[in-house]
């Protein structure tokens, strides 16, 4: 396989393992029990922002003409070869598998 062959098929499995979280954890939604008091939006704002925030910043590709001073956004932190990124994408489907333990045991509590 090359290089640019095993590249997209990490990102594919990336991307296909946090699409099926959501799409597990949105059914999963139905047949849970609701919450019993949620609280106000303005409470919930700035954990929310956050979140928006780090979703973006995970997922963000600048387009062709996006402006030199925004440089620095688009360069990688790190680089790692195809071994960190399989070791990686196995500590993500680690990671969704605890939180599905998670909320299937402690859940209720």
């Amino acid at each position: 396989m090359s290089p640019i062959q095993e590249g997209r098929l990490i990102g594919l499995l990336v991307a296909g393992l946090w699409l099926g979280w959501i799409i597990s954890w949105l059914l999963a939604a139905r047949w849970f029990a609701p919450v019993k008091e949620r609280a106000g939006i303005l409470r919930q704002l700035p954990d929310r922002l956050i979140t928006i925030l780090g979703a973006v910043l995970v997922g963000f590709t600048p387009p062709p003409n996006f402006p030199a001073i925004y440089a620095p956004l688009t360069q990688r932190l790190f680089h790692y070869g195809f071994t960190t990124a399989w070791i990686l994408v196995g500590f993500i489907a680690l990671g969704i598998a605890v939180m599905w333990w998670a909320r299937l045991y402690l859940g209720s509590l």
